[in-house]
């Protein structure tokens, strides 16, 4: 950073104005640099840490100067412009280069404040021991930082002071290591799968009704008893299963948008709608609808969205990075390999051919934070039984979990609890111990079948 801008966010407390004839190098700047916040931070609700009030609240567009490196939890130590110190999350921040300073604080502003040639007071007071309560010079925080879209259809808000938002293709986050990611499709498995009609294909379109005709379900042993035919999830026409997969839609609204979409009928019940559905009007999506993340954890997380057309791919991107395409008809998926208490942007866009042409948005995307690793800890390993030291007695050893963390974590073991088919039995308050005795007597009738620890 140029030295003179720097010296107004340096604490000031025993600064005094340098004669003619000293030196500004004897200021340290050594491992100094200015940070910026990128989303808002509330210790006590997204620190993962134990001790979340060693932390600085953040607000978009604060400024932080950091002194040092991160340390091995991804935190800088940093001080704001209103002189509080504390720990700031290395994810939360990024750094401001010297082009962006240059052109955020006024050349005047810069004049006022500190005197190139030193020879007339500093207009802030150096002897007042409490800093101002904002920096000397105008902050102009940029939209896209000031606030985050969710949604590449929704219009950041625009600013005439600050540069222009980000292009959809620009995620704000860091690249994402994504070794270790993987994207699976999530199949329902507590019910059969009913099967799905295919190919869904608009034959000929007309002021108010359109012509749909679409392939019959892959060879299954579930017959198909009949289609229902739907228009934003109501249903407008049936055709019997051995009919011809062909129907008029009628009353459909071609200056808007609409969602239709077809059902296969079984005993089951029916297929999803999104597995076989088009959009259709003047204002018809192309990028996915209704995106939505759910079941967070430190490692995964599941997304769902509503295809536009789902003969379409979609392509599965995480901070701007390709994870992943989703073949036709899936519209769930779980990723997993993602970092705990990390944010991530995910995206999805629609892989069509003619989507390239398109002028509307081809691709949705929504952040979201993976939980603190805090959770529930690994169980014992190596469990067995054997006779105990005494007659009619049992000695169940198992090895204690050493990968916990010690007290006074909220994630450490205090303690081992004893099944015997499915009913506790006993509790060892030692999270070192490694073996309990129990005796026949206090067990029931019949000795247990499994033992659980």
């Amino acid at each position: 950073l140029p030295l003179l801008p720097l010296l107004l966010l340096l604490p000031i407390h025993g600064i005094t104005r340098p004669s003619s004839h000293s030196s500004m190098t004897s200021v340290d700047l050594t491992g100094t640099r200015m940070f910026r916040a990128l989303f808002q931070y509330l210790p006590l609700r997204d620190s993962p840490n134990d001790q979340p009030q060693l932390e600085l609240s953040l607000n978009p567009g604060d400024l932080i100067v950091v002194r040092g490196e991160m340390d091995e939890d991804g935190f800088y130590r940093g001080e704001m412009m209103d002189g509080l110190c504390g720990l700031v999350p290395s994810n939360y921040v990024e750094r401001v280069s010297d082009a962006w300073l240059a052109s955020t604080i006024p050349s005047s502003s810069r004049e006022e404040t500190i005197d190139p040639r030193l020879d007339r007071p500093i207009q802030s007071s150096l002897s007042h021991m409490n800093r101002s309560q904002s920096p000397s010079f105008q902050l102009n925080v940029p939209s896209h930082l000031s606030s985050i879209a969710h949604d590449f259809t929704t219009d950041l808000p625009s600013s005439s002071t600050g540069p222009p938002p980000l292009p959809d293709s620009v995620c704000p986050y860091p690249p994402a290591d994504v070794s270790r990611v993987t994207v699976t499709e999530i199949k329902e498995t507590d019910t059969p799968r009913v099967p799905w009609p295919r190919d869904l294909t608009v034959e000929k379109r007309l002021s108010r009704s359109c012509i749909l005709s679409w392939s019959p379900p892959e060879e299954s042993f579930i017959a198909v008893s009949q289609y229902h035919i739907c228009v934003d999830g109501n249903v407008r026409t049936v055709v019997p299963g051995n009919y011809k997969t062909r129907a008029l839609v009628e009353d459909i609204s071609m200056d808007g948008s609409s969602n239709l979409s077809v059902r296969s009928v079984t005993s089951l019940g029916h297929s999803p709608d999104a597995v076989c559905t088009i959009t259709l009007g003047l204002e018809a999506a192309i990028a996915p609808q209704h995106l939505r993340v759910f079941n967070i954890t430190p490692v995964s997380a599941c997304v769902r969205w509503y295809p536009s057309n789902s003969n379409s791919d979609h392509v599965i991107s995480l901070n701007a990075v390709k994870v992943g395409v989703c073949p036709p008809s899936v519209f769930q998926v779980q990723v997993q390999g993602l970092s705990p208490s990390t944010i991530y942007r995910i995206s999805v866009r629609t892989k069509h051919p003619k989507a390239v042409l398109e002028q509307r948005p081809v691709e949705r995307c929504i952040d979201f934070k993976t939980t603190p690793k805090i959770g529930l800890p690994d169980p014992p390993s190596n469990v067995q039984v054997e006779v105990g030291p005494q007659p009619g007695t049992l000695l169940v050893s198992w090895y204690p979990v050493t990968t916990q963390p010690k007290s006074p974590s909220r994630a450490a073991i205090h303690s081992y609890l004893v099944y015997a088919d499915g009913r506790n039995i006993a509790q060892v308050p030692t999270p070192t111990a490694d073996h309990v005795v129990l005796r026949l007597a206090d067990l029931s009738d019949d000795p247990p079948i499994f033992i659980t620890v």
